[in-house]
């Protein structure tokens, strides 16, 4: 990757961040496109690699979420840390090919 097409410091040390904060920061929608950035959800990309988390997914969503949403049911019991039984718990990709649908459900309350 030449110079010209790294992400500036401020997006590369974070999870994932909103098209608006990487047009702050001079990135162009053709960056945003490259092969190693994901759109996680409308309006919000994250690095390619490792499955996120549900904690992971949740900040994302956060970054774009209006404030009349929250998280709820199993989402808000993980990120509280709270002890849930086994067939309650976020899905958990197996050893088959990883797809967008194997992620963990974000459950989010209006």
């Amino acid at each position: 990757m030449s110079r010209s097409d790294r992400l500036p410091w401020l997006l590369s040390a974070v999870p994932s961040f909103t098209r608006a904060e990487a047009n702050r920061h001079g990135v162009g929608w053709r960056r945003l496109a490259a092969p190693d950035l994901e759109r996680t959800f409308h309006g919000v990309h994250r690095h390619v690699g490792a499955e996120p988390s549900i904690r992971e997914l949740a900040e994302a969503y956060a970054k774009r979420m209006p404030r009349r949403q929250v998280f709820s049911h199993v989402t808000a019991a993980a990120l509280w840390g709270i002890p849930l039984p086994r067939r309650a718990e976020p899905a958990r990709p197996g050893p088959v090919a990883v797809s967008a649908s194997a992620r963990p459900l974000l459950h989010v309350a209006v």
